[in-house]
């Protein structure tokens, strides 16, 4: 649905075209048309999809490195 707009990653993966914010059900009948009966749609989202998700690994541990290492925090 359309609201996600206070989650960052969900709003990258939108502006990516990755996932999809679906209003109503004929629009959800469409993406999934596309899915289904695009093969070639299907797998570069997939990859994409893919893509973004291994970029995102280890961004917990990055975030807490930088509050950690932070000097206002010591």
């Amino acid at each position: 649905g359309p609201v996600y707009q206070k989650f960052t990653e969900a709003k990258k993966m939108v502006a990516l075209k990755i996932v999809f914010s679906i209003r109503d059900s004929a629009e959800f009948r469409q993406v999934l048309k596309s899915l289904v009966n695009d093969e070639i749609y299907r797998q570069s989202t997939s990859a994409a999809i893919k893509d973004f998700m291994i970029q995102q690994v280890g961004a917990t541990g990055k975030i807490m490195n930088t509050i950690q290492s932070a000097s206002w925090l010591a």
